[in-house]
């Protein structure tokens, strides 16, 4: 309010310095990931809708109310054995139970299976899933960019007695 002092000068500019060369580099360094991602990723591409690579390597996980929504549309073995789509209707069959669910990571095709990468991606109309690593670069670059416009100070109690030892 009163201004700055001639003694605090120096350290009051030079911190907008360093506050511009933060952001350019972590700005820079978050395009590069994206980069790297983009580059690692391009040649994912699904195979034809109905294709089978024939894994019979599964992801197994506890299916829940809360993480159901994560794994719609994906393929996961029925109690006979059969792969079933995992949707709105037949969730409350998996529900509560450890679930073998067909994944990307254990799939064998040249190219990523319907039964391994499930309908999500067709029902977009996205054929080239790898590129869709962008999206994930670009939300990792925007969050990293709007860090550095919150000046928001948060405190914190703590209790001294549990730094000092007698």
């Amino acid at each position: 309010m009163n201004g700055i002092e001639i003694a605090n000068l120096y350290e009051e500019m030079d911190m907008s310095i360093a506050g511009t060369y933060g952001k350019a580099i972590e700005t820079q360094d978050g395009g590069y990931q994206n980069k790297i991602m983009c580059t690692s990723f391009q040649s994912s591409v699904l195979d034809k809708k109905g294709s089978d690579c024939g894994s019979k390597l599964y992801y197994e996980f506890l299916l829940t109310d809360d993480n159901y929504k994560d794994f719609l549309y994906r393929y996961v073995k029925d109690s006979n054995g059969q792969l079933v789509v995992l949707n709105d209707d037949n969730k409350s069959k998996f529900i509560g139970k450890i679930v073998k669910m067909r994944s990307p990571l254990y799939c064998k095709g040249d190219k990523l299976c319907n039964k391994c990468m499930g309908d999500y991606y067709y029902k977009m109309g996205s054929h080239n899933v790898g590129l869709l690593t962008t999206e994930i670069g670009g939300i990792i670059l925007n969050k990293s960019m709007k860090s550095f416009h919150d000046s928001t100070v948060h405190l914190k109690k703590i209790n001294i007695d549990d730094y000092i030892s007698s």
